[in-house]
């Protein structure tokens, strides 16, 4: 356990609020989609955003109370993997709603190589795994983002639906990419701000999946309705 400054505990009560409203948000869209059978796979997308969170969730806690490195280098990660899982999701389904196939994607990703005098060695495994991921999570976030402007323009009936699943995919992008280089800034000048601003991010993604959910909920089931 060690000796926490007033400063990160107000920093790490601000972080754990926002990422615990986020789950929540991310499981109640995930729960209002599970139902209908066209859009399951968003449910299933919100719900890998969700245990996204949960995982970084763990890894701030170890970051500002425990000094598990390992632990917290594997949560990191997780975090990562479980974004690209959850976009990786939305682009496949994307993908067979327009071209009905099931091709595999080829996706290729390069590891950036840094070169720094002293860095503490979860940073740079941390780094590491990050740079990783985000290629990955990059490419196949821009990949759903197409799709999700085509099918705006292929299906005008409920075109702002897909418009947010292109927002969304583009917020998933850019929160690897952003913890990346808040974890470089850091390594500059240590600063809790630099983690309140990161899971602002993620959090920002989270009131996007409980958007679409509503605007599902609203607007589109009761034209649905009134059709059927």
């Amino acid at each position: 356990m060690k000796v926490i400054r007033i400063v990160d505990l107000q920093a790490f009560l601000i972080i754990i609020t926002f990422l615990i409203t986020g789950i929540i948000l991310a499981i109640i869209s995930a729960l209002g989609f599970k139902g209908i059978k066209a859009f399951r796979n968003l449910s299933y997308v919100f719900i890998l955003k969700a245990l996204g969170d949960v995982f970084l969730l763990i890894a701030m806690f170890f970051k500002y109370y425990l000094e598990f490195r390992l632990i917290y280098v594997i949560s990191i990660s997780s975090y990562g993997y479980s974004y690209l899982a959850s976009v990786v999701v939305l682009a496949a389904w994307l993908h067979k709603e327009l071209y009905e196939e099931k091709g595999r994607m080829a996706l290729l990703s390069f590891a950036p190589l840094l070169a720094v005098t002293y860095v503490p060695m979860e940073k740079v495994y941390s780094l590491i795994i990050a740079g990783f991921h985000v290629g990955l999570t990059t490419a196949v976030s821009f990949y759903a983002v197409f799709l999700s402007l085509k099918m705006a323009r292929k299906r005008k009936g409920g075109s702002l639906l897909w418009v947010l699943g292109a927002i969304y995919a583009i917020l998933i992008a850019i929160a690897p990419t952003g913890s990346v280089i808040i974890t470089l800034l850091s390594l500059i000048s240590p600063s809790p701000i630099y983690d309140i601003i990161f899971v602002l991010m993620v959090f920002l993604i989270d009131v996007v999946s409980i958007i679409i959910y509503l605007y599902y909920r609203k607007v589109i089931m009761p034209i649905l309705a009134q059709v059927l």
